[in-house]
C-alpha cells in the first residue's frame, strides 16, 4: 500500500557458475578460438573503458591485473570518508555489498578469474593475456567466500554501476555476471533496464546444468532486456560444453569455457571451466568494441557480437547466433567511429563576493562525448577583452565531477576591487574540449567587520563607529564590556543604506537578548538595554531582510557611571570625601546629574554656583528623578559651549535646577530609597514632581523658555 514501493519479494541465493578446476596443457587456446590476435590488429583495448566485473571480488593486487584495475579518482583511499558523495565510503576500487565495506577483495577466487579472461595485462612478460590488454576492472563483490551471495546485493551492485556511469562520469560500459539461478525478480529486471538506459551492456552466463534455458528459465541469462547477452560455453573442437545450458531464443551465442586458463588470488593461475568462463571472452570483446568506437550504443555492440559470430554446425538451434564469439568479425562489424567532443553547459559564479573570501566556481551541465571527460580547467580573463585567448590564466582544474559538475574554491586574498571574468571549459580522454562557458564576478572592498561574533570588531562605550554592509547579505558584528546594572543605548544613523536593523546577542555570542527594526519613524535602528551582570556582549548591524548594503554610523551610549572621584574632580566638587556617608547609587545619580548640568554651561560665571550643590551634598536625593536627568542629559552628548543667544535662559534654567535639587535634598536616615520626601512647596509631591522638573525643565510653575531646554538636552528650538 505505499505508492514509494514498486515491487518486493522473497531474497534468493545466486550460484557462481564454475564447476570443477581441472588442469590441462595449452593454456591460452580461448584466445586462438575467437581470432584476438587478429582483433588485436584493430585495437589491443582502452583503459577509458570500465568493465564491472560483478562476482566475488577481484584480487586488485595481482601482478598480472594490478595496472589494468579501476580507480575511484574521487575517492581517498582508507579515510573513512565518502569523499565523492554517492553514498559509499572508500570505493577505491569498487564496492563489497557483502560486507558493506569499500574492501572488494576477492576471497573465493571465481571473481579473479573472470577478471583476468577480460582483462589481464597484455604484452607484460607475465603470466596469461586477457582478451583486452588495456582495460579497467571494477571489483563490485555480492559473493561471499563459498561463491554464492544474495540476489539483493546482486541488484546493488548493478545499480552501483548504473549510478557511477550515469552521475559520477565513470565509463562503466560492460557489466559481467558470471552467476545465475531460477526464479524471476522483476527488482533484478529494473536493474538491468536501468543500466540499458544507462548504455551498460549486461553480458551474463548461460547456466552449467545442461538444459534448455526456453524451457526451463535461468536468471538473468533468461530477462529479455536489450542490453543483456546470455552466452554458453563451447570446447575446443567447436561443440557445445557437456554441462552447458542452451537455448534457440534465450541463449544468444556461445565462447570457448572448457579449461580456461587464467589469473587467481595471490598471483596464482588455474583452469576453470563454466559459463562462467564464456561470458568474460564477450565481455572482452564488447570492451574492445567501445575501445575503436566509444561513442557505440549497446545496441550496436550487440549487433556486432551476434552477427560476427562463427557458425558452428553443432551450436545450430542451441544458441540464437548459431555460432561461437570472433573478436576480428566483430570489431569489423561495428559502425565507424564518430568522435564528439564533451560539452559544458553553464559556469556560475557569486555575482559580488569581498575581498579576503573565497570563491567558489560551479561548472554544470557536462556530459561525455566520444571520449571520456577527464578534467574542467577554470581560467580568468587576464586581458579583460571579454573572451578567452592564450593569454588568460588558468587559476583551478579539476578532474572530480558529480552529477555532471564541477567546482573549485578560489582565494580572493589581495584582489583588488572590479569586475572579473572566469571560462571554464571540459576536457576528454582524447583532448578534445567543450565549447568555453562564462561568468562574471564583481570583487569587492575586503570587509570592514567580521560577519560572526568569532571575529567581531571591538567598540567603545560611548563612541560612534563608522561601517559599510558591503555586499546583500553582509552582517556586521561588534563586542563591547558591558558594566551590570548600567543601562546601554545603541542607535544608527543611516548613510547609503536604507533600512538597518539592530542585533544585541549575550555573552556566547548566540542568545539574542535583543533586536530592532525601525525605531519610531525612521528606518534607522535602536536597542536601550540594562546589562544584568558585567562581561562582554556583542551587537550586529544589518541590512533589512539581508537585502540592503551601504553605509551607516554606529554609536554607543551609556548611563550610570561610578567613577564617583573622577566625576567630583570634574564638576568641581571638592570635599569628595563627603560623598562616602551616601548610598554608592544615589552618590553616582547625584554626581552624573550635576555633571551633566555644568557641563552644559558657558563659561560665564555659573560654574560658581557649584557651592550650592557642595552645600547640600550630605543629604540624600531622590534616585528615579536624579536617574532621569543623568540619563536624558547624557543621552543627548551635551555640549560644552551653547549657540549664541542662549545663555541668559540657560542661567536662568539652572539657577532653578539648583534651587530645586536644595530643597529636595533630605536627611539620609530620615527616607528610603525611592521614597517621597518633603520641602518642595510646588504643586505635585514625591518622585513623579521631580521627574518633571529635571527631566522635562517645564515644571508648570516655571514659565522657562524653549531655548533653555533645547540649550541643555540639544533641541532643535522648534
Amino acid at each position: 500500500n505505499d505508492a514509494d514501493v514498486a515491487g518486493f519479494e522473497q531474497d534468493a541465493v545466486r550460484q557462481d557458475q564454475a564447476v570443477t578446476t581441472d588442469p590441462q596443457s595449452g593454456s591460452l587456446w580461448a584466445l586462438n578460438a575467437i581470432n584476438a590476435a587478429s582483433a588485436w590488429g584493430i585495437s589491443t583495448g582502452s583503459s577509458k573503458v570500465v568493465v564491472a566485473v560483478i562476482d566475488t571480488g577481484v584480487d586488485y593486487t595481482h601482478t598480472d591485473l594490478s595496472a589494468n584495475i579501476w580507480t575511484n579518482a574521487s575517492e581517498i583511499a582508507g579515510n573513512g570518508r565518502d569523499d565523492d558523495g554517492n553514498g559509499f565510503t572508500d570505493d577505491l576500487h569498487g564496492y563489497n555489498f557483502v560486507s558493506e565495506t569499500g574492501n572488494a577483495m576477492d576471497d573465493n577466487g571465481h571473481g579473479t578469474h573472470v577478471a583476468g579472461t577480460i582483462g589481464a595485462v597484455g604484452n607484460n612478460g607475465v603470466g596469461v593475456t586477457g582478451v583486452d590488454w588495456s582495460v579497467s576492472l571494477m571489483s563490485l563483490k555480492f559473493m561471499s567466500n563459498s561463491g554464492a551471495g544474495y540476489l539483493s546485493d546482486a541488484i546493488e551492485a548493478i545499480n552501483y554501476a548504473t549510478m557511477m556511469r550515469s552521475h559520477y562520469g565513470v565509463n562503466v560500459r560492460v557489466a559481467n555476471c558470471s552467476w545465475g539461478g531460477v526464479g524471476f525478480s522483476s527488482a533484478m529486471q529494473t536493474a538491468i533496464q536501468a543500466a540499458n538506459d544507462a548504455g551498460i551492456l549486461v553480458v551474463v552466463a548461460a547456466g552449467n546444468s545442461a538444459s534448455n534455458n526456453d524451457a526451463s528459465p535461468q536468471y538473468p541469462a533468461n530477462y529479455d532486456s536489450p542490453n543483456v547477452i546470455s552466452v554458453a560455453a563451447s570446447t575446443q573442437t567447436g561443440q557445445l560444453a557437456s554441462f552447458s545450458n542452451y537455448g534457440a531464443t534465450t541463449v544468444d551465442i556461445a565462447a570457448p569455457g572448457v579449461s580456461i586458463y587464467s589469473t587467481l588470488p595471490g598471483n596464482r593461475y588455474a583452469y576453470y571451466s563454466g559459463t562462467s568462463m564464456a561470458a568474460p571472452q564477450v565481455s572482452g570483446v564488447a570492451a574492445l568494441c567501445w575501445a575503436v568506437n566509444p561513442n557505440a550504443t549497446v545496441a550496436q555492440v550487440k549487433a556486432a557480437i551476434l552477427q560476427g559470430a562463427d557458425p558452428l554446425a553443432a551450436l545450430t538451434g542451441k544458441v540464437a547466433s548459431g555460432g561461437t564469439l570472433d573478436a576480428y568479425n566483430t570489431l569489423k562489424l561495428l559502425p565507424a567511429s564518430q568522435t564528439s567532443s564533451p560539452t559544458l553547459a553553464t559556469l556560475t559564479a557569486p555575482a559580488s563576493i569581498k575581498a579576503g573570501t573565497t570563491l567558489t566556481l560551479s561548472a554544470s551541465g557536462i556530459t561525455t562525448g566520444t571520449g571520456v571527460t577527464t578534467q574542467v580547467l577554470f581560467y580568468r580573463d587576464a586581458n579583460n577583452n571579454g573572451q578567452w585567448d592564450a593569454n588568460d590564466v588558468l587559476v583551478a582544474s579539476t578532474s572530480s565531477l558529480a552529477n555532471g559538475t564541477a567546482t573549485v574554491n578560489l582565494s580572493t586574498s589581495g584582489m583588488a576591487t572590479g569586475a572579473y571574468r572566469y571560462f571554464a571549459k571540459a576536457v576528454d580522454s582524447l583532448s578534445r574540449s567543450s565549447a568555453m562557458a562564462t561568468a562574471t564576478v564583481n570583487v569587492l572592498a575586503a570587509d570592514d567587520f567580521g560577519n560572526t561574533a568569532a571575529t567581531a570588531g571591538a567598540i567603545a562605550v560611548p563612541g560612534s563607529t563608522n561601517g559599510k554592509l558591503e555586499v546583500t547579505g553582509d552582517v556586521d558584528w561588534f563586542k563591547f564590556d558591558a558594566t551590570a546594572g548600567k543601562k546601554y543605548t545603541f542607535a544608527t544613523q543611516l548613510g547609503t543604506l536604507r533600512d538597518s536593523v539592530l542585533y544585541l546577542y549575550g555573552a556566547d555570542g548566540k542568545k539574542l537578548l535583543a533586536s530592532n527594526d525601525d525605531y519610531g519613524r525612521s528606518a534607522a535602528s535602536q536597542i536601550v538595554w540594562t546589562a544584568p551582570s558585567s562581561g562582554t556582549y556583542y551587537v550586529a548591524v544589518a541590512g533589512y531582510g539581508n537585502k540592503l548594503s551601504g553605509t551607516y554610523v554606529l554609536s554607543t551610549q551609556v548611563s550610570g557611571s561610578t567613577g564617583l572621584q573622577a566625576k567630583a574632580a570634574a564638576a568641581g566638587l571638592l570635599e569628595a570625601s563627603r560623598l562616602a556617608s551616601l548610598p554608592a547609587t544615589r552618590a553616582a545619580y547625584l554626581l552624573d546629574a550635576a555633571w551633566a548640568s555644568l557641563a552644559s554651561l558657558t563659561e560665564d560665571g555659573l560654574g560658581r554656583e557649584w557651592s550650592e550643590l557642595e552645600a547640600s551634598v550630605d543629604s540624600a536625593w531622590s534616585q528615579d528623578a536624579a536617574s532621569t536627568l543623568h540619563d536624558e542629559a547624557f543621552a543627548q552628548q551635551q555640549r560644552a559651549t551653547m549657540p549664541g543667544g542662549r545663555g541668559d535662559s540657560l542661567g536662568l534654567w539652572h539657577a532653578r535646577l539648583l534651587l530645586s535639587l536644595g530643597d529636595r535634598f533630605d536627611d539620609l536616615g530620615s527616607q528610603g530609597i525611592g521614597g517621597e520626601s518633603s520641602g518642595f512647596a510646588t504643586p505635585g509631591d514625591g518622585d513623579s514632581a521631580d521627574t518633571a522638573l529635571l527631566a522635562d525643565a517645564r515644571p508648570p510653575w516655571d514659565p522657562l523658555s524653549q531655548d533653555a531646554v533645547d540649550a541643555l538636552f540639544g533641541g532643535t528650538g522648534a
